[in-house]
C-alpha cells in the first residue's frame, strides 16, 4: 500500500492509466488487510472464548462451484 501510494505521489498520477493501476493495488491491498484483521480479531476471540461458532448445513457442490468460478475467473485475468 505504502509503496503504491509513494508511487502515485512521486508523479504516477499524471499518467491516467498508471494512476488507475496504483489505486487499484491500493484497494486490493488494503481489503486484503482489513480481511487479515478481521481474521485476527476472529482468532482472539476464539482463544479467549468469546466467539461461538454456530455449525451449519453446507451445500457442498454450491460453495465448490463458487470457489471454482472465483478461481477461474482469477487464472482468467492472469492469462
Amino acid at each position: 500500500i505504502g509503496s503504491a501510494a509513494e508511487t502515485l505521489d512521486a508523479g504516477a498520477l499524471s499518467d491516467p492509466a498508471a494512476a488507475a493501476r496504483f489505486v487499484g493495488i491500493i484497494e486490493r491491498n488494503a481489503e486484503r488487510m482489513s480481511r487479515l484483521v478481521d481474521d485476527l480479531l476472529d482468532l482472539a476471540k476464539i482463544e479467549s472464548k468469546e466467539l461461538r461458532l454456530k455449525p451449519e448445513p453446507l451445500d457442498a457442490r454450491a460453495a465448490t462451484d463458487q470457489a471454482i468460478a472465483l478461481l477461474r475467473h482469477r487464472a482468467d485475468r492472469r492469462g
